[in-house]
């Protein structure tokens, strides 16, 4: 699934990446970082409490409350959200995401060239420009050797200029 948030940040939540739509930079984020991040965008607008992202997140792991405040600190570095505006902590309660979200063009598959294909189309290019050379290397009033002719000892005869 892949949605956008404010017109700008591609969030790919199966790939676990963000792509930021003005720099063209491209990011991959810890999983659970990624997962904290789809609770908060399931729930736009919406305070999701500590308990609930460290209980669907970390399984009540006993430094999930840490890790929980680690991934926030880290979603706002890379979601370019230092004043805490997009992701807002609420406090003693849970955090809140206020953001515009849409939904997100599918890549196609169909835009992706195969490497095998991009393989070999260079080569064809490759043995083109090798052709074109070859060919046009040679003057166009080079005489054509006529074919060797076999000697009685079973060596092949050099070529007479003055043939």
């Amino acid at each position: 699934m892949r949605q956008v948030i404010n017109d700008r940040f591609i969030i790919d939540v199966d790939r676990a990446e963000v792509t930021d739509r003005s720099t063209g930079g491209h990011l991959h984020l810890e999983p659970r970082f990624v997962q904290v991040l789809q609770i908060l965008m399931d729930q736009n607008g919406q305070t999701v409490n500590r308990e609930t992202l460290v209980e669907a997140v970390w399984d009540n792991y006993g430094g999930g409350d840490e890790a929980l405040t680690q991934a926030i600190s880290h979603l706002r570095k890379h979601l370019d959200d230092p004043d805490g505006q997009l992701i807002q902590t609420i406090p003693k309660k849970g955090y809140r995401l206020e953001a515009h979200l849409a939904e997100a063009p599918e890549a196609t598959s169909g835009s992706v060239i195969p490497p095998f294909s991009v393989l070999i189309m260079l080569i064809m290019v490759i043995l083109g420009i090798y052709l074109a050379i070859r060919y046009y290397d040679q003057p166009a009033d080079a005489p054509v050797p006529p074919p060797a002719k076999e000697l009685e000892n079973g060596r092949v005869g050099e070529w007479d200029p003055s043939f």
